[in-house]
């Protein structure tokens, strides 16, 4: 290697990150999360709670890959970073977001891969929540929700 060090093996030889094992992120999810668990539980070079950093190394490997990443292993890993919310107890993520009022805004991913807006609200006769549309995007299904509570205030 030349004399000047790539930033990356800099940051790996001395941030407080934790130490991982070799491999962590080839395995599947439960065995990505379980590895990320045991290893920033054992860290003494850690910041923030053991899931802060757990989380973030986990991340940090996908931001890392970047495009590279195949859409196989994008999956397999954000299951990953489900089951590693799961392991340490948290709720919430891509599948629960709430909006700025605190409620839940109720969005589905469907088996075709889109994704589909149900009201807050059920409706008292059925017990059911009315679909509010079906959307190529997440982003657009959030833009939708956004739209539909300011139609509703104004």
């Amino acid at each position: 290697m030349s004399a000047r060090k790539s930033w990356v093996r800099q940051v790996a030889e001395t941030s407080n990150a934790m130490d991982l094992p070799p491999g962590v992120f080839r395995r599947d999810a439960p065995g990505i999360a379980q590895g990320l668990k045991r290893a920033v539980e054992r860290s003494r070079r850690t910041r923030g709670t053991k899931f802060q950093s757990a989380m973030s190394m986990l991340n940090l490997h996908i931001n890392r890959a970047g495009r590279k990443l195949s859409p196989r292993d994008r999956a397999r890993l954000e299951k990953a970073k489900d089951e590693l919310r799961r392991l340490f107890g948290r709720t919430g993520g891509r599948a629960s977001r709430t909006n700025v009022s605190g409620s839940q805004i109720m969005i589905r991913k469907l088996a075709s891969g889109e994704y589909r807006l149900y009201s807050r609200k059920k409706d008292p006769r059925t017990g059911k929540r009315r679909n509010l549309g079906t959307f190529k995007t997440r982003a657009a299904a959030e833009k939708h929700e956004r739209q539909v509570q300011f139609f509703k205030r104004h």
